[in-house]
């Protein structure tokens, strides 16, 4: 995710074109993307017209175009011709940027099960830590041919037997490894919480076609579960957002 972020612009002073880091940008600043170039910053077209990619962001893979006046951000990739864009957000407040935050800040959200082990090895590991003392110490009082070494060696078998570190390390290891998988693969989740909410869904309603496609703007398939009414959902859906007194609507209204 990060390599989505430039880390250097081209702005224009004077009519030259120098290279800058994105961070040093200031607002106001005129930035020159040429075609390929991914914009660093949120800010203003003023050019006429550009087509950005704004798969970045949007998930879309169906280039969208822009007019002079609009609103592009950071992570928009230019397609066709040179644009200028006069910079609107610092650096650090671009929705790039608080993209990523999120995703860095992602585990701080806790799943219930993680949030349950913490509490649990609150409590659990002093008591243990506690009893393996005593084990050591107590039978100094009440053992004839006490020796310190034996008794410590049980109470470092008592620990390692009774230590909790398969629950306290594995399980948010578990949500942290999910939440790194799935934003290697395009897929951001804001909290481990939502990992465990994701897993419980049962149907999902898509209205991405690009995205679902890979580009291909077309249904390739439609799959629906025998207690669905595969007509009725389908002649519903091609009457969304339609008026009722449509000819091809007006019996399914």
């Amino acid at each position: 995710m990060l390599d989505q972020r430039p880390d250097e612009v081209t702005i224009l002073e004077n009519n030259q074109a120098i290279t800058v880091r994105a961070e040093n940008v200031q607002i106001g600043n005129i930035i020159q993307l040429k075609p390929g170039e991914k914009l660093g910053l949120d800010g203003e077209l003023i050019s006429e017209t550009a087509s950005f990619n704004t798969a970045t962001l949007t998930g879309e893979s169906k280039p969208d175009t822009k007019a002079k006046g609009e609103t592009v951000l950071a992570g928009m990739i230019n397609l066709n011709s040179v644009a200028q864009i006069k910079v609107t957000t610092a650096y650090t407040d671009s929705k790039l940027s608080k993209i990523l935050e999120l995703v860095q800040n992602a585990t701080a959200q806790k799943a219930p099960t993680e949030l349950f082990i913490r509490k649990f090895a609150k409590i659990y590991t002093p008591i243990v830590v506690a009893l393996a003392i005593l084990i050591t110490v107590l039978p100094y009082f009440f053992v004839d041919n006490y020796v310190f070494s034996q008794w410590l060696y049980r109470a470092l078998v008592f620990l390692v037997i009774s230590c909790p570190c398969a629950l306290v390390i594995s399980i948010p290891l578990g949500y942290f490894g999910g939440i790194g998988s799935a934003s290697r693969n395009g897929i951001l989740f804001k909290g481990s919480n939502f990992l465990d909410i994701i897993a419980n869904i049962q149907n999902v309603v898509m209205d991405k076609t690009g995205t679902m496609t890979e580009g291909v703007f077309k249904v390739q398939e439609v799959i629906f579960k025998p207690e669905f009414n595969k007509d009725e959902i389908l002649a519903n859906g091609q009457c969304f957002g339609k008026s009722k007194y449509t000819p091809s609507c007006y019996s399914h209204s």
